[in-house]
């Protein structure tokens, strides 16, 4: 069968993605990988503190009929094989018990001329830490990188420290910020590409406010500290 081919003025045109429940206990990472689908990053650390070392997953989808001709700009084939995050806390038993499944904070591709957007996954300090890039191979200036933090407490992962790191690629300024939650203490550095040394950190306040989870962020591409809900402008500033 041929691919579909992707339409460039219809991300809704991508073939439709029916995301399966994710098994509720197992013995190994494989027990959490579904029919259909792959292990891309695997790590294991403790995350709630009990001395067990817990597993997290980065698993994707492997569909030939995901993978679209695209006769445009950018990737040909693209390869829109949607993500999801898995994490399982290690039992007494020695089993894993699931306590994150989402498939939001790594969104799926839609956009061929957008380099794929996951950078990688790891766990440390007792921290799960998801790194993601933006950089447009056509149609935008603005290329940046994430890292979100997360610490797992009262049954969910909780963004302790966000990092990020922006560069106009049109006029070399680059701006960097730096928050922990936790003290609620951001750091801001602004300077540009020509630079020799960076400039001087400026610090700052972040105003208190609930508790960010990383289940109520839609998208982990979109979100920024200071517009949780998106940009207001295609800048990525």
């Amino acid at each position: 069968a041929m691919a579909a081919t992707y339409d460039g003025g219809d991300p809704d045109s991508m073939p439709a993605v029916t995301y399966p429940v994710v098994a509720e206990t197992g013995a190994t990472a494989k027990d959490f990988i579904p029919a259909g689908w792959v292990l891309e990053t695997e790590q294991r650390g403790d995350l709630n503190k009990d001395g067990r070392a817990d597993l997290a997953l980065v698993v994707r989808m492997n569909d030939p009929a995901n993978v679209l001709t695209n006769e445009g700009m950018g990737d040909n084939p693209f390869d829109t094989n949607p993500r999801m995050l898995v994490a399982a806390l290690a039992e007494a038993d020695g089993r894993y018990r699931r306590v994150l499944a989402n498939h939001t904070l790594i969104r799926r591709r839609d956009n061929p001329v957008e380099d794929d957007i996951y950078k990688g996954m790891t766990i440390a300090q007792g921290l799960l830490r998801i790194s993601l890039t933006n950089f447009m191979n056509a149609g935008g200036w603005g290329t940046w990188n994430g890292t979100y933090a997360f610490r797992y407490q009262g049954q969910e992962f909780v963004l302790v420290g966000y990092d990020r790191s922006f560069l106009h690629r049109g006029s070399g300024e680059t701006i960097d910020i730096s928050i922990n939650y936790l003290t609620r203490q951001r750091k801001t550095v602004t300077g540009s590409i020509e630079d020799t040394k960076p400039g001087k950190p400026v610090w700052s306040r972040e105003k208190p406010h609930a508790p960010i989870t990383l289940e109520s962020i839609p998208d982990g591409m979109m979100w920024h500290p200071d517009y949780p809900d998106g940009y207001p402008d295609e800048t990525g500033q």
